[in-house]
């Protein structure tokens, strides 16, 4: 099992998804996403949202054994009994790969938290999509944790924000990794282990259960 912060990856982890997403230009007066800046403030209240609105919505999972589904891809489950599925495994020895919850802000900030990880729990991608108030994708801010990503014993950590322009190309990014065990800057290249950037919500893997759900 990996840990991370409050994120615990078992099959009990249960994640949910709010109402929906309204479609207005990035640069409105209400809610401007163009600078860095600006994509900063937006997003990060609409963590703060999020982690005060923890409960409520729907769940969602993708129960194939398939690892990080990418659009139109997975078999993906709507969870409307919590507790029922936090006892009934419908994935048997393992839990499901892939996990999202999704909440929409008071100003049209869509904010995704996935989880991503494989059945034998050797790595594992939280990350945080950040969508504009139009549904294109402004920032991700993701951790990966892998035992096999570098020649490190302890495993590594790899923390990354990336900026993204309306078109969906990447504008900006940094990151550090460390050292999973003691939390030590470590000097190494993660390369080829890139999270997906589903670069608008449109492009989510469950969006067809999800624009139901918004136009239900």
């Amino acid at each position: 099992m990996i840990r991370q912060g409050h994120h615990v990856c078992t099959a009990a982890v249960l994640l949910t998804l709010s109402a929906g997403v309204a479609h207005a230009d990035p640069g409105t007066a209400k809610t401007r996403m163009v600078t860095r800046t600006q994509v900063d403030r937006a997003c990060d209240n609409a963590k703060k949202f999020a982690e005060t609105n923890s409960n409520g919505g729907l769940t969602f999972w993708d129960v194939t054994a398939g690892l990080i589904p990418a659009a139109g891809q997975g078999l993906w489950w709507r969870i409307d009994n919590i507790e029922r599925w936090a006892v009934v495994d419908p994935l048997g020895a393992h839990g499901p790969n892939t996990q999202v919850t999704v909440w929409k802000t008071p100003a049209e900030v869509v904010l995704v938290s996935a989880f991503f990880t494989s059945d034998s729990g050797d790595w594992a991608y939280f990350v945080d999509y950040c969508y504009r108030p139009d549904g294109t994708l402004a920032r991700t801010t993701s951790t990966f944790n892998s035992f096999v990503a570098a020649n490190v014993p302890d495993g590594i950590r790899r923390e990354r924000t990336r900026y993204f322009d309306a078109a969906g190309k990447v504008s900006g990014s940094r990151s550090l990794v460390s050292n999973l065990a003691t939390g030590k800057l470590l000097q190494v290249q993660v390369v080829g282990y890139d999270e997906p950037a589903y670069d608008a919500v449109e492009r989510l893997p469950f969006y067809p259960l999800l624009r139901s759900a918004w136009e239900s």
